[in-house]
């Protein structure tokens, strides 16, 4: 049995600081710890795919996310896992927990995914590793993890078994500070609301090639979904310079 922090400084050393998940008994230790230091960054997720999603915009922003889930919800993340991480190559670290293991009591919806968790991740030909139960497998478990994201740049994923993780209540926080609301007067809102540009004024600004139709716009954007997104963070200005490419591939229908 592992403490959070253990796992998580030592994570943390090597750069991720970035987490996203969904809540499961397994997992509250470290969503605890995590939301507790100011230090990481903890992100909410309405479903598992939405986690690797978000964590996976964190890395094109620069930095390097965990997603966390509970092996029930993985089928929610196929799809992103698939289609998004595996397709542009962004490595996104998946700390996934095995309910319904095969010899381990548990409700009866989890039986099957307990049993083939290990078999959804070799589909999706995503590596995976057992998550370290003791301090000292934490090193060579996170040495293998930044290996394969170095050479490969796809996910990697950790599957964490029952009582692996010390219990971890969440810290007190002080509330945070709500600033008064401004007051509006002399009619400003209803100056904004007339003041709206139209649609295709709108399109114009955020495009700088302006309104683009037919096969030349769609030949652009079949374009921007052919880049590649391993190496942007490490190029300055790369990100902004792919996101105008691909505001300048609109389509709009006349």
């Amino acid at each position: 049995m592992i403490h959070p922090r253990d796992f998580i400084d030592a994570a943390r050393a090597r750069g991720f600081t970035w987490y996203a998940g969904v809540p499961c008994s397994y997992l509250i230790p470290f969503i605890n710890f995590v939301i507790g230091d100011t230090a990481l960054d903890y992100v909410a997720a309405a479903n598992e795919g939405d986690a690797v999603a978000a964590a996976a915009g964190a890395w094109l922003g620069g930095r390097r996310a965990v997603a966390m889930m509970q092996n029930s919800g993985l089928g929610n993340a196929v799809s992103p896992l698939t289609s998004l991480s595996h397709t542009f190559g962004i490595p996104v670290l998946l700390l996934c927990t095995h309910r319904g293991a095969p010899g381990i009591s548990d409700e009866p919806q989890h039986e099957l995914m307990g049993a083939i968790t290990a078999q959804m991740f070799d589909t999706m030909r995503i590596p995976w590793s057992e998550f370290p139960q003791a301090p000292a497998a934490i090193a060579p478990v996170l040495e293998a993890v930044d290996r394969y994201m170095l050479a490969a740049s796809r996910p990697y994923g950790l599957i964490m078994q029952k009582g692996t993780c010390e219990a971890y209540p969440l810290p007190l926080r002080p509330a945070p500070r709500v600033l008064p609301r401004a007051a509006v007067s002399g009619g400003g809102h209803h100056r904004a609301v007339r003041e709206r540009c139209s649609r295709t004024t709108a399109l114009g600004l955020v495009s700088p090639v302006g309104l683009i139709h037919g096969p030349a716009g769609r030949a652009k954007l079949g374009a921007f979904h052919t880049l590649s997104f391993r190496a942007l963070p490490q190029v300055p200005g790369a990100i902004p310079a792919v996101f105008n490419m691909y505001r300048a591939s609109l389509v709009v229908a006349p």
